[in-house]
């Protein structure tokens, strides 16, 4: 299997994974809540279009602010989705429920809309 990380090791130590951090957890669960204030508002939108917000456009605004990849917060979302479909809520259209949360999602969904 071909590595998807740069063969130039300072490139490379800077894509390496990091955890994410419960206060980083917490900050992107009140971006799902914003998500699904606008969705409930018919003002999310997945391009940005007259009067409606980008979903990519928050998430790569959220992504950028922590030097996280688009992809791991969108990862973070669905895990998001995940924990707040198994609490019976709704979820933000587009962020598909995937089951291999960590135990940091699931305590913040819970402590915040559970």
């Amino acid at each position: 299997m071909r590595s998807t990380h740069s063969p130039d090791p300072k490139k490379r130590s800077a894509q390496a994974r990091t955890g994410w951090s419960p206060e980083e957890t917490l900050s992107l669960c009140g971006l799902y809540a914003q998500m699904l204030g606008l969705q409930d508002q018919g003002l999310l939108g997945p391009k940005k279009s007259a009067g409606q917000v980008s979903k990519a456009q928050l998430v790569n605004g959220f992504a950028a602010e922590r030097g996280r990849t688009k992809g791991s917060v969108e990862a973070k979302l669905m895990n998001i989705s995940a924990a707040r479909q198994d609490l019976g809520l709704p979820l933000v259209i587009g962020y598909k429920p995937l089951a291999n949360m960590g135990a940091d999602v699931r305590e913040a969904v819970t402590t915040l809309w559970g």
